[in-house]
């Protein structure tokens, strides 16, 4: 299930209307819209984490379902320079 499935799948088991969840979260429903249909890319930060709130879907499952590393984490990895050495050298990079 690609992340704009599985909002809309939270979405409708939680009885949320598209335009009351987008209201909620302070998007267009249109967006929203977009969003579920997969015609956007993951939304901001911002967006997903007001997803995540609103939806009460946990912080990693949807990250990782949006496959994104939030900006906050980029950051401290960036400045834990030993631990992002050893997960750049102990990735396969697709092998």
């Amino acid at each position: 299930m690609n992340f704009g499935e599985m909002l809309r799948a939270k979405r409708e088991t939680m009885k949320l209307g598209l335009r009351e969840l987008a209201r909620l979260i302070d998007i267009s429903p249109t967006y929203l819209s977009r969003i579920e249909l997969c015609h956007e890319r993951a939304p901001s930060d911002e967006v997903i984490l007001k997803l995540a709130e609103a939806l009460e879907i946990p912080l990693p499952d949807i990250f990782i379902s949006a496959q994104r590393v939030p900006k906050l984490i980029q950051e401290n990895m960036l400045l834990d320079k030993e631990n992002f050495s050893t997960l750049i050298n102990d990735a396969t990079w697709g092998e």
